[in-house]
């Protein structure tokens, strides 16, 4: 649309009219006459188009007529109206302003030309909202209808718009749609009255009722140790009305705690025998209370169980056990005296503390006893099993036919040594050593044995490399046989001595080799039989003459000479060979 410049006043507007007229004056026939057209308005333009308006705000609107050309004609005083006042209303000049939410069609007409335009008009949007009460200070379970204002930035009230009521915190104080507010519970809350984006609070503080007085029932009880329970509690305001226990804090003391305790939340809890006076106050106010006497007696016992009832008894060593209390109804009794008993004192003993400990092998019982309430367990008291078996030294020689004994030590799980234990021995070969029950070695013959040691499956090895008699002198069974008289040539010319080999012990030496060395090798030399112990001493060469010393000396496991010399004098009497035939 177009939209013609406003005229600022009456007087501008009748002057540019006057202009028209003179512009549009055209002669008509000659120079004395003149005739005044005047244009009519054949259309007409509103601007804004479409526009919007607060509640108390406003738009001014522009007109502009048209000819039938579509030419802008000037100096139209036109006529503005509403469609709903109620709404919107505008001025002879174009002012709309805005009356309440919703819309108009705003009119213009001159010429029984019309033109229009749509004005919605909007709620008015405030600068600030007051909440009242603010601040305000309300009881538990008070009810406070709060009222929203909200206000235009000149502090004008604006009215119909929707407010949304909110609550920082529901649980101390709710708040409905309508404004209503509950006070819930004693704290600090916040309740804001929100139009869009603008927030207005109120701070509200919610305290408890006074308590008036206090009442408790019963006025005394009696409860077994261990037994609890809560009292009935009634509190009142200061108009004696019944007041909410919920959400309150009071305190409970106990006048001797030693007989029986109460809680923070009244839970009262019988400890030993004897009496005690519970009591409720306010805590604002504690000459505000009520009390009650409880007495308490002990809770007869009529079931004991021993812990624990599976495993052993080891000799000497001590194991604790304890006794589970319950009364008639299967609730567990805690802090009485329980007598502990051995029923088989020689086998078992047991301390008042519940401590057994087996004192020889076989079967223990004894009992735990409170009242007449008894309980009875049976163990076998067995010994420590073994945790090692050690045989020392580890490696260890003996001399064929010698004998030498293993120490052994035995230890329990413990690591403490014990004795009286069965012990198997046994060997890896004994065709080289054996051993006996009492881990007595015995060599018999040299090579190397391994030697266990096994009680209550450990088991430790030793070895054993057994070794061959030293050799400590060489005889002559014959003793003449120190000189021996030979020829050169057979027959004569060899010699059998029969040798004995000797420990030092004297005993007889079996299958060893010698060491026979000759001082004069070509005159004689022997040769020795291990199996039939004979030397055979022979002339060496058959022009052999002279005299030699044959010296024999055993030789040990490893090759080396083993014990004393025996020398033999050997005589070779030259024979010249019979003649050939």
């Amino acid at each position: 649309m177009r939209v013609m410049p406003l005229l600022a006043t009456a007087r501008a507007r009748r002057f540019a009219a006057f202009a028209l007229v003179i512009a549009s004056t055209v002669p008509a026939i000659g120079c004395r006459d003149w005739v005044v057209r005047v244009r009519r308005a054949e259309s007409i333009t509103l601007a804004p188009v479409n526009f919007e308006v607060p509640v108390n705000g406003s738009v001014r609107v522009v007109a502009s007529a048209f000819d039938g050309d579509n030419n802008s004609i000037g100096d139209k005083n036109f006529r503005f109206s509403s469609s709903n006042s109620a709404v919107a209303t505008i001025t002879d000049d174009g002012l709309v302003i805005g009356v309440s939410p919703g819309t108009s069609i705003i009119s213009a007409e001159v010429d029984n030309a019309r033109g229009e335009t749509t004005v919605t008009v909007v709620p008015e949007v405030p600068s600030s909202i007051l909440v009242s009460p603010s601040p305000v200070t309300l009881r538990r379970g008070n009810v406070r209808e709060f009222t929203a204002t909200p206000r235009t930035s000149t502090g004008s009230a604006i009215t119909g718009l929707s407010v949304i009521w909110e609550s920082s915190n529901s649980s101390i104080a709710s708040v409905t749609q309508s404004g209503q507010v509950t006070a819930v519970a004693p704290g600090n809350v916040a309740i804001a009255a929100r139009v869009g984006q603008v927030i207005g609070l109120s701070q509200v503080t919610v305290t408890e009722i006074p308590i008036g007085s206090i009442s408790i029932t019963p006025q005394s009880r009696s409860i077994q140790v261990d037994e609890t329970f809560i009292p009935d509690v009634t509190l009142r305001d200061t108009a004696n009305n019944v007041i909410s226990l919920l959400g309150r804090t009071l305190n409970w003391t106990s006048s001797n705690e030693l007989n029986a305790t109460v809680s923070n939340s009244g839970v009262v809890r019988g400890i030993r025998s004897g009496t005690a006076r519970i009591t409720v106050s306010s805590p604002d106010n504690p000459a505000i209370n009520a009390f009650m006497d409880v007495t308490v007696s002990n809770r007869e016992v009529r079931t004991v169980a021993i812990l624990p009832r599976t495993g052993f008894l080891r000799l000497d060593i001590p194991r604790s056990f304890g006794a589970l209390l319950f009364d008639s109804t299967g609730v567990q009794i805690t802090g009485r005296v329980i007598t502990w008993t051995s029923l088989t004192p020689s086998v078992v003993t047991v301390s008042p503390s519940g401590i057994a400990r087996g004192v020889s092998l076989g079967t223990a019982r004894f009992t735990a006893r409170v009242d007449d309430a008894v309980d009875t367990v049976q163990f076998t008291v067995t010994q420590i099993p073994v945790g090692e078996v050690e045989l020392s030294p580890a490696n260890t020689s003996v001399i064929q036919g010698k004998n030498i004994s293993l120490n052994l030590t035995v230890r329990d799980s413990t690591g403490a040594e014990v004795t009286g234990r069965n012990v198997v021995w046994a060997t890896s070969n004994p065709l080289v050593a054996t051993v006996d029950n009492s881990g007595v070695v015995t060599g018999v013959s040299p090579g190397n044995a391994l030697i266990s040691a096994t009680s209550e499956n450990r088991s430790d090895i030793a070895g054993v490399s057994v070794l061959q008699v030293p050799v400590d002198s060489i005889r002559l069974v014959t003793p003449a046989d120190t000189l021996v008289e030979i020829n050169s040539i057979a027959p004569g010319n060899t010699y059998q001595i029969q040798l004995s080999l000797r420990d030092a012990d004297g005993g007889v030496v079996l299958n060893r080799d010698l060491l026979i060395t000759s001082s004069s090798p070509g005159v004689a030399n022997a040769i020795w039989n291990a199996q039939s112990r004979i030397l055979l001493v022979g002339s060496t060469s058959p022009n052999a003459s002279g005299s030699t010393t044959i010296t024999v000396q055993a030789l040990g496991q490893n090759g080396n000479p083993q014990g004393k010399e025996t020398t033999i004098r050997v005589n070779v009497t030259f024979v010249a060979p019979p003649p050939d035939l």
